[in-house]
């Protein structure tokens, strides 16, 4: 059975997780090999095991579905893995220095940001790892290797000039066109299955109405009234695009300027009342308000490219051999 395979088998015919008891010559069995370092199945299912449960509750009843999913996640897992290796090997051979001091101030960092430098916690969660303190330095060491790396051989190489990002929203503008917004609040009553329930929730809806032209607050009236989702939020949905609400709905917003309340719209099984706060003209975002979000965007296609170069370089002088 191949490595890809065994390891879908076990998290489908398994009750517990690979740290709890799954067959140790399964968990044993090469997943990779890269330049002599063997990754096993059981590295694999360790990396991945967080989101097999996700995967697990997310498509339970549906075992063609859920094989796949995990069969895909397994495949990106030991890529990470391969070229995790990768990375730590290229950092040996070119004999980079880092310092214990280095190590033990990452550490500390760690210790204080997700642990209030409280020491105890961390120990309690490495026990419920299966992790010995040794254990979790080295892992922890690796890390910081590899972002060390990374700096080196593909952030600091990651430069976009000014002239590129103005060159990408002209070429692009279509992408930064605006919708019309409508920032809204909706009191929503269900429509009622019979005749007299649809006229007493009407009632109630248009009751509901005349106390907010009438001068009550939207969220006050929202919160006694509503029966939807949003009524925990006063009535509030934020700034929406009409043309993705109901038509009856975007029907009712059309001539309500900001400030106004709707007639009382049935759409669906409900009924609603709609308070518009404020509007946004269609528009098309400026250069200045887009920059940030097209460097961002281009900073990441270069980086990906760069990385995917990078790490192809160093699997193009290494041997490996994968196990799928």
């Amino acid at each position: 059975m191949s490595g890809r395979c065994l390891f879908v088998w076990c998290l489908l015919s398994c009750s517990v997780l690979a740290t709890q008891g799954t067959d140790s010559e399964m968990l044993d069995g090469y997943a990779a090999i890269v330049n002599g370092d063997v990754i096993t199945v059981g590295d694999v299912m360790e990396a991945i095991a967080p989101v097999s449960i996700k995967l697990r509750r997310l498509y339970a009843g549906k075992p063609e579905l859920l094989e796949q999913k995990i069969a895909n996640a397994y495949d990106k897992a030991l890529d990470s893995l391969v070229e995790h290796r990768l990375i730590l090997q290229e950092f040996e051979r070119q004999e980079i220095p880092l310092s214990d001091r280095a190590v033990d101030q990452q550490l500390n960092e760690i210790l204080r940001e997700r642990f209030g430098n409280d020491r105890g916690r961390l120990l309690d969660t490495l026990a419920s790892q299966n992790l010995t303190m040794d254990e979790w330095r080295e892992r922890m060491r690796e890390q910081l290797i590899v972002s060390v790396m990374l700096r080196r051989e593909v952030h600091s190489r990651v430069r976009i000039a000014p002239k590129t990002v103005r060159e990408a929203y002209e070429s692009n503008t279509a992408q930064f066109n605006m919708p019309s917004l409508v920032k809204l609040s909706v009191i929503f009553v269900r429509a009622g299955a019979t005749d007299q329930e649809r006229a007493a929730q009407r009632e109630r809806a248009e009751a509901a109405r005349a106390r907010l032209l009438a001068g009550e607050a939207f969220d006050q009236v929202a919160r006694e009234v509503s029966e939807g989702p949003a009524a925990g939020k006063s009535g509030r949905l934020g700034w929406i695009d009409p043309q993705r609400l109901d038509p009856a709905v975007a029907e009712g917003l059309l001539s309500l300027e900001a400030g106004g309340v709707s007639e009382v719209v049935e759409a669906g099984d409900g009924l609603y009342v709609l308070g518009v706060e404020d509007r946004k003209e269609p528009r098309t975002m400026p250069f200045e308000e887009a920059r940030d979000k097209i460097e961002k965007a281009l900073r990441k296609k270069l980086y990906d490219a760069l990385y995917e170069r990078w790490i192809g370089r160093l699997k193009a002088k290494s041997y490996v051999k994968e196990f799928r």
